[in-house]
């Protein structure tokens, strides 16, 4: 027979538990949504690239073979040119960059969510015996927290490995 303990107890923590899955929930979902848009922004930006880089080929050509032998000064169209490629290359390189830190970012908040709801379950089975779901057995309170303890330390890891990638890109 389980002893009796203070609904009230009982009640916040479980609205804690209960809040932190939603807000786990609400992350992953983000993060979904971000890779996705990620994805197909890179896919558009990479397309409207290469028509850029053609149609930049294309008047370059056309207007080479209007004003031959007539540009004055003639290193101009060599710096415009470099000018071209180098500005290109910054825009590749930004687009290339940004997607990892926006990731890097949802990762490290959907990893705390997910850490802070474990925590959240682990003080309610310390607070009150719970029963598993899937055997019907009584829940371990101190072998679940033994599991959090090791989880926060991988997730801490983790969450460090993600916020250093997000310094390194917003440095550069």
């Amino acid at each position: 027979m389980f002893p009796i303990y203070d609904p009230v107890t009982k009640a916040r923590l479980e609205t804690l538990v209960n809040q932190a899955a939603n807000h786990a929930d609400k992350v992953e979902d983000e993060l979904w949504k971000t890779s996705i848009r990620i994805s197909t922004e890179a896919t558009t930006f990479f397309e409207k690239v290469a028509l850029g880089c053609g149609a930049t080929v294309a008047a370059v050509i056309s207007f080479l073979g209007a004003h031959s032998g007539r540009l004055a000064p003639p290193y101009l169209l060599r710096a415009s040119l470099v000018t071209l490629v180098l500005s290109m290359l910054g825009a590749m390189y930004r687009n290339w960059r940004y997607p990892n830190y926006v990731l890097a970012n949802y990762q490290s908040q959907q990893y705390e969510a997910l850490l802070k709801r474990e925590r959240c379950r682990r003080d309610l089975f310390l607070a009150i015996p719970s029963v598993s779901l899937q055997d019907g057995k009584q829940i371990n309170a101190a072998s679940f927290a033994q599991y959090v303890v090791e989880l926060e330390e991988s997730m801490a890891k983790s969450i460090a490995n993600f916020k250093r990638r997000e310094k390194r890109i917003n440095k550069k």
